[in-house]
């Protein structure tokens, strides 16, 4: 059996610049833990959601699938709030995602998800 080679520091940092370079591809700094976890968890989410869009209907059934997404959403909601809180309360702008713009959040309740937010390629086109 072949031994698997191992790659050298130089050899993963030209990969990682390769990537860099890549159409969807985005370069963040990890300057706490907390920053790391959530990179770390928006990797896995970003193959799992892939995975559940595409197996939508077949493998998953589809009001599994959209509670799913939209209880994902809920969750995006969440972390926008509490981030424009952490900004506002260390004097930080914060530039909110384009979805979030136009979202009012005084006007917004806790269960509510904008219409904006919950239509994308899978929703909207049931």
């Amino acid at each position: 059996m072949a031994e698997k080679k191992l790659t050298t520091a130089q050899e993963r940092i030209e990969k990682k610049k390769t990537l860099a370079g890549e159409r969807n591809t985005r370069v963040l700094f990890a300057d706490i833990p907390d920053t790391h976890r959530i990179l770390d968890m928006a990797t896995a989410l970003n193959r799992g959601v892939k995975a559940l869009r595409n197996q939508l209907g077949f493998k998953i059934p589809f009001e599994k699938g959209i509670e799913l997404l939209k209880e994902l959403k809920e969750m995006e909601i969440t972390v926008h709030k509490t981030t424009q809180k952490i900004c506002d309360a260390v004097g930080l702008k914060y530039k909110a995602p384009r979805a979030f713009r136009n979202i009012e959040d005084s006007k917004t309740e806790k269960t509510e998800i904008p219409q904006s937010l919950t239509e994308d390629k899978v929703t909207s086109k049931l």
